[in-house]
């Protein structure tokens, strides 16, 4: 039906997989057969809860790392030198989207899209 390589859609969950994400599991599911290229994205890992509708995406996941992780930062660094005036924007305003610690990780993640 379509591109996937034109058509991506990133989610961004602070949780997975657990039971509360059933909703967002059925629509990434149904989107991917209209040919879309998914990806989630999850700020923290909830391992002991795995339901079925859960193990197709558990290993397409991709988990935010320890925010002692060198790759994390490497990742702020390289948006704090390609792109300051963004980076620095955002930073001052962390606290609209969603605090520091869920900012730390989402650079992360813009970093590995």
């Amino acid at each position: 039906m379509t591109n996937s390589s034109d058509n991506k859609i990133g989610y961004l969950v602070n949780s997975f997989p657990s039971y509360s994400e059933t909703f967002i599991l059925n629509e990434m599911d149904e989107l991917e057969r209209h040919g879309l290229s998914i990806r989630c994205f999850s700020l923290s890992r909830d391992a002991d809860i795995i339901h079925d509708l859960a193990k197709k995406w558990f290993i397409r996941t991709h988990w935010a790392p320890s925010l002692f992780s060198p790759v994390l930062w490497l990742a702020h660094l390289h948006f704090a030198l390609t792109q300051p005036k963004k980076y620095f924007y955002a930073l001052r305003h962390n606290r609209d989207y969603g605090g520091k610690k869920d900012f730390i990780k989402a650079v992360y993640f813009a970093s590995v899209v």
